[in-house]
């Protein structure tokens, strides 16, 4: 008698590389990391303003729908893009007088994230200075 041979007619074996959802988990993963490396471009392309009241007045600072009071010898940061506009009241009110500056990309942009140094006063009876710092 013969040895018997497999049937020819049975189905091959199946040689699957893991559940079909880890095709899916990969994209998934690969899209979450391309995402966050868009994000963190885009926020280093935008510098931080670091501005500084370097009169003996508070100061009210309005950028981008966000109102803050800067006290004497205080700061406020914000990240900007070129072309914004920043206005700065000569006091806590928006009723004090006020001066709208548009704000550059300029100086060193040098950090993480890059900075544009800036400094206020109000002191001089209403009349608000604003200049950057970097020399730009």
């Amino acid at each position: 008698m013969e040895p018997t041979q497999p049937d020819a007619t049975s189905a091959p074996t199946s040689k699957r590389r893991g559940p079909p959802y880890t095709a899916v988990v990969f994209l998934i993963l690969f899209a979450v990391m391309v995402v966050g490396l868009a994000l963190t471009i885009r926020n280093r392309s935008k510098p931080q303003l670091d501005l500084r009241n370097v009169g003996t007045k508070p100061v009210l600072v309005r950028s981008g729908g966000e109102s803050v009071i800067v006290g004497p010898g205080r700061e406020y940061h914000a990240r900007f893009s070129g072309g914004e506009t920043l206005q700065i009241f000569a006091g806590e009110k928006d009723s004090a007088p006020s001066r709208s500056v548009t704000l550059e990309k300029r100086g060193p942009l040098t950090g993480s994230p890059p900075r544009v140094a800036a400094e206020v006063n109000a002191d001089d009876g209403g009349k608000i200075v604003f200049r950057y710092v970097d020399g730009g």
